[in-house]
């Protein structure tokens, strides 16, 4: 796929596309990328639910987790993810990068070991020039009151040192895939939020 994609394909200002193939019948749709000499394919079948960005509850009662920048801040509970305010670093100074994390599972009455899951959580250079380096990249955050003595929130947190100038996009994507019925390799379960960096 070129830079433009085909006329279907919506190139979002925050690096990521989004792609509604046409509903024909029998359709095999197959997604690929081309970067740097190399080509990158995967299929997608319109029949398939692993395909399916869904918001819906899983079979056990699980959805995508929750992330906030603030207490009372807006929310996000999807990969489109919602943006933080804008942050200023300068180089070679490590930053800290921080948010509210909540397994938002509602699985009363189903078969499970617990309400509530850690959720896991990465921190990901989205946008920017030159690589980030992440005190600490990857983490599972335990909930808080898991068993209905607190409201389930935990606390996401890295270091950031950024090694050259320029403008960044941080993403912190969260999941609850520990649940029994929520997999890496399903569509349902985890939620991206966004925090813009100029470095000076």
């Amino acid at each position: 796929m070129g830079g433009d994609g085909p006329p279907h394909c919506r190139w979002r200002t925050d690096g990521r596309a989004r792609v509604r193939p046409a509903a024909q019948a029998g359709t095999e749709v197959v997604w690929t990328l081309r970067y740097a000499g190399y080509e990158y394919s995967v299929p997608g079948r319109a029949t398939s639910t692993a395909y399916e960005m869904s918001r819906m509850m899983r079979a056990r009662g699980s959805l995508s987790p929750a992330i906030r920048f603030a207490r009372n801040g807006p929310e996000s509970i999807d990969r489109q993810g919602i943006m933080a305010d804008r942050v200023t670093a300068s180089v070679g100074s490590p930053v800290t990068f921080s948010a509210m994390v909540q397994d938002r599972g509602e699985r009363l009455g189903y078969d499970v070991d617990s309400l509530l899951f850690p959720v896991g959580t990465e921190w990901i250079l989205h946008q920017g020039p030159a690589v980030v380096h992440f005190e600490s990249k990857m983490a599972q955050v335990e909930p808080i009151g898991d068993e209905g003595g607190g409201d389930g929130w935990g606390l996401a947190t890295t270091r950031a040192t950024f090694s050259e100038p320029g403008e960044y996009v941080i993403r912190l994507r969260v999941d609850n895939f520990q649940a029994p019925d929520s997999k890496f390799d399903n569509q349902c379960c985890w939620s991206n939020a966004f925090i813009p960096v100029t470095v000076r």
